[in-house]
């Protein structure tokens, strides 16, 4: 009976080393997923910090980002790296970002995909706006400015004519989207 009674508790001292083996390493998991993050957040900072030359308004961008995040279907990496991109063309993220992830919610697209057609459009480059269903044609209709050659001669004209476009076509997609099963 004594016997039974001590292989009864090295066995129930053996499962409890187990489960508090295994909750150890959950909570290590815990620990280096949430060191991660921060780490994640801080270089994401720092890449702001670089690109504005402004670690106030840096932060704030981030901040910005981090709520745009949590109100659309893209995640905070994504909106971050977007947001630097647009920054980095002279776009201010905080007036642009809103109609480009409408733009890509809209299609389908990624994010990134909607800033690189910007970003393209910006060099003059029009062909990855197509992607988005936007043609030349199309911006000239809408006030972009070309000369006898088919150039783009002012820049204003081609962001006033895509950004109408953009609003016309996208405004409110990501809403739209987020209140889809696929945008959850």
């Amino acid at each position: 009976n004594m016997q039974k009674a001590l292989v009864g508790a090295i066995v129930k001292g053996q499962v409890l080393v187990e489960v508090m083996k295994r909750a150890a390493q959950a909570f290590a998991g815990v620990i280096k997923t949430g060191i991660g993050g921060v780490a994640q957040m801080e270089q994401m900072e720092v890449v702001m910090a670089t690109t504005t030359r402004d670690m106030a308004k840096a932060r704030n961008l981030l901040a910005e980002a981090t709520k745009f995040a949590a109100e659309t279907p893209f995640e905070i990496p994504e909106v971050v790296q977007a947001t630097v991109r647009l920054q980095t063309y002279s776009l201010e993220a905080q007036k642009v970002l809103r109609i480009v992830g409408d733009m890509a919610a809209v299609m389908g697209k990624p994010l990134m995909q909607a800033v690189e057609a910007i970003a393209d459009a910006q060099a003059g480059e029009l062909e990855r706006l197509k992607e988005f269903g936007i043609t030349k044609r199309q911006l000239v209709e809408a006030g972009l400015k070309i000369n006898a050659r088919g150039s783009i001669e002012d820049m204003q004209s081609l962001n006033d004519a895509l950004f109408k476009i953009m609003e016309q076509r996208f405004g409110g997609g990501m809403k739209l989207m987020t209140q889809t099963f696929i945008g959850l």
